[in-house]
């Protein structure tokens, strides 16, 4: 009886992991790249590391 209850525990563990790996792709997917054409220049520290 232990085992059965242990094995329902572990699929519903499993179940859940899938259907939120599922979910998160889903919103991954959704999820789109920034539109803004205009960015502001980098400041002048920043600059010179930036190549580094």
């Amino acid at each position: 009886m232990r085992q059965l209850i242990l094995l329902l525990i572990i699929f519903l563990c499993a179940t859940t992991g899938v259907v939120l790996l599922l979910y998160v792709i889903a919103l991954i997917r959704k999820a789109r790249p920034s539109e803004r054409t205009h960015m502001d220049p980098l400041p002048i520290a920043l600059r010179v590391v930036w190549p580094a």
